[in-house]
């Protein structure tokens, strides 16, 4: 789909390497970088052509300060961090933070309701996949500003569904995009796809790590500046496999202004 004034739908790739013997990756693409691995590790590269979250007003470093503790153990496998508030409310002058200058500004969902509704349709996922989607929805949900639900189809009415399917890809190392369309000043659908031959040469953590990523991406979060996060545009072996304390705060400086 080509962008107009209306409609957008850029793609969000996911790429994976799987080196025998140590290897120096230089790969020329929007968002990746050089990567050094050894064997049996498996480097997984974001390749995003994203666009990103529109700026807001600068996080309440206090709030993100008093979290970051409790964050550094819970940011583990299958455990997911603490967020920045119990209510949905950004103070004043609070803006995005950790944005990575590559991504470009996109909009947000329309928020009608103190938690937005969003319902990540997983109807035609395997069993597997499903499965990080209901972890992905507990984890996200913890934004006091985002209902994440995982259904088996979108329900009636609802303008904030994501569908969610598998392919089994082309054959490279990608393994999932996310892409969407706005009209105005707000996305109206945003759609995930995941690479099954790409994603059955990684393992359990590298899966669920790339489902969370992008519907981190479908929520409306763009990628972060500083390596190693669920959102960061490059991801390896020692990659937060949940969102953080400022990933709470960008949902909440993006859905939290009104």
């Amino acid at each position: 789909m080509q962008p107009s004034p209306k409609s957008k739908k850029p793609l969000h790739s996911r790429r994976a390497f799987f080196p025998s013997l140590a290897i120096s990756l230089v790969i020329a693409a929007v968002g990746i970088i050089l990567l050094q691995t050894s064997l049996a590790a498996t480097v997984v590269v974001y390749a995003e052509a994203e666009d990103a979250l529109q700026e807001g007003a600068s996080t309440n470093a206090s709030v993100v300060a008093d979290n970051q503790a409790s964050n550094s153990k819970a940011l583990q496998f299958g455990v997911a961090a603490v967020p920045p508030s119990a209510a949905c409310a950004a103070t004043s002058g609070q803006t995005l933070q950790d944005q990575n200058p590559g991504d470009n500004t996109a909009p947000p969902w329309q928020k009608t309701t103190d938690k937005l509704p969003i319902y990540f349709v997983t109807g035609s996922l395997p069993a597997e996949y499903a499965g990080y989607v209901g972890e992905g929805v507990t984890a996200w949900s913890q934004s006091p500003c985002i209902d994440a639900q995982a259904v088996a189809a979108c329900p009636a009415a609802a303008t904030t569904c994501v569908p969610m399917s598998t392919e089994p890809g082309d054959g490279s190392n990608l393994t999932g995009t996310t892409s969407y369309s706005y009209s105005g000043s707000y996305r109206s659908k945003a759609d995930i796809v995941l690479y099954t031959t790409s994603l059955g040469r990684t393992d359990a953590r590298t899966k669920r790590i790339t489902t969370l990523h992008e519907m981190g991406h479908a929520i409306g979060l763009a990628h972060r500046e500083t390596a190693e996060k669920l959102m960061a545009p490059v991801s390896d072996d020692k990659s937060e496999s949940d969102p953080d304390a400022i990933d709470f705060a960008n949902i909440m400086t993006t859905y939290g202004q009104n």
